[in-house]
């Protein structure tokens, strides 16, 4: 049985949150951890994360950034190397109560990366998760079709660069961060080691404001391109 490590992030999400964390609760699948962050929110997130009794953090500034809240996470309660990560933002929630079954069926081969498939909250679009043709030309040449949910060995993790995770300035990337991580993980991972999950395990909430594409689109796509034009890791 695969331990499951979700972290959950959050800022500004008092709507959202206590259905985020009541959907990870529900699942049937029972051999998992969490860790709240709370991103310096303005409203009551932080209030509502205190009710569930789950280690938690609160940030005294703002960072804006998920991947400088995992590694704040990581640092702090630190899992398991085989421990299988993953990030349940806390506007979004899971799909269904089936989500960890799914997953731990999955990683009963020798699977360190998965990702796929998703539903917007917006229906505006349909889903664009696809299989990577090729792992090795992935970054540079093919488009963006990594989507929620996405999950990972721990140790894997551990093998991405700090200096990857970070822009030109030396500070934690905050848009397209997602991709900082993902593309050194499924070139290390090969295609042998990665699976595209087929059924839906994630509702994406596209309708908050906060939503990076809606809010600052032109930045998210200027990181992206940031982060494809970093050296490509090499498959272990």
């Amino acid at each position: 049985m695969q331990n499951f490590y979700i972290i959950v992030p959050a800022y500004n999400a008092e709507k959202w949150i206590r259905n985020c964390i009541v959907s990870i609760e529900l699942q049937h699948y029972k051999n998992y951890s969490i860790v709240l962050i709370d991103d310096c929110s303005e409203d009551g997130t932080w209030e509502i994360m205190k009710e569930f009794p789950y280690p938690k953090i609160r940030n005294e500034v703002h960072s804006g950034s998920v991947v400088e809240n995992m590694v704040k996470v990581f640092s702090l309660y630190p899992p398991a190397p085989d421990c299988v990560d993953m990030v349940v933002d806390g506007d979004d929630y899971l799909d269904n109560r089936r989500v960890f079954d799914i997953l731990n069926e999955a990683y009963k081969e020798d699977v360190w990366f998965t990702y796929g498939q998703f539903r917007p909250l917006s229906k505006a679009y349909e889903n664009f998760c696809q299989p990577i043709l090729n792992t090795d030309t992935y970054r540079k040449n093919e488009e963006w079709t990594i989507g929620q949910l996405r999950t990972w060995k721990h140790w894997l993790w551990e093998k991405v660069k700090d200096e990857d995770l970070r822009n030109d300035n030396g500070n934690y990337f905050i848009a397209s961060c997602d991709r900082s991580f993902s593309y050194p993980m499924i070139e290390m991972s090969g295609p042998e080691h990665i699976r595209l999950i087929k059924e839906v395990l994630y509702v994406y909430n596209d309708l908050n404001p906060l939503c990076g594409f809606r809010a600052f689109p032109e930045e998210c796509q200027l990181r992206a391109n940031i982060i494809k034009s970093k050296q490509e890791y090499k498959k272990i």
